[in-house]
């Protein structure tokens, strides 16, 4: 699963075992649907890797409320909503989730305000 078909599309060419969908996992629906098409094509799944994000440059002071909610419904929300709505299939295979976040938890940079504190969540 993945926002961007071309990049998805250049992963799996030439490996005919891997399908990729096409979600927004800021839109439950979306990746409702996503967890729908991998149940009705393969019943089971062993993993999801997290690794959805988004990391603006900007200061604390010029960050916009309306980009800290964007980064936490990708970094957060969107990460909780996939696993939540994968575990009836990772259990069914008893899969694994693997989460990915930043160095920058421990090492915060002043022009990487938010992103750091929404990996903190996931970590």
């Amino acid at each position: 699963m993945g926002r961007n078909e071309d990049a998805l599309a250049a992963t799996t060419q030439g490996i005919d075992s891997l399908e990729y969908v096409v979600v927004d996992i800021t839109n439950s629906a979306d990746t409702t649907a996503a967890i729908a098409h991998i149940q009705q094509r393969h019943e089971r799944l062993g993993v999801v890797i997290n690794n959805a994000g988004r990391a603006p440059v900007q200061s604390l002071e010029d960050l916009d409320m309306a980009e800290f909610d964007r980064v936490y419904a990708v970094n957060v929300r969107g990460l909780v909503d996939v696993t939540r709505q994968a575990l009836p299939l990772l259990k069914a295979s008893r899969g694994s989730v693997i989460n990915l976040s930043t160095s920058m938890v421990d090492n915060p940079m002043g022009t990487m305000s938010v992103c750091p504190s929404s990996k903190a969540a996931v970590n």
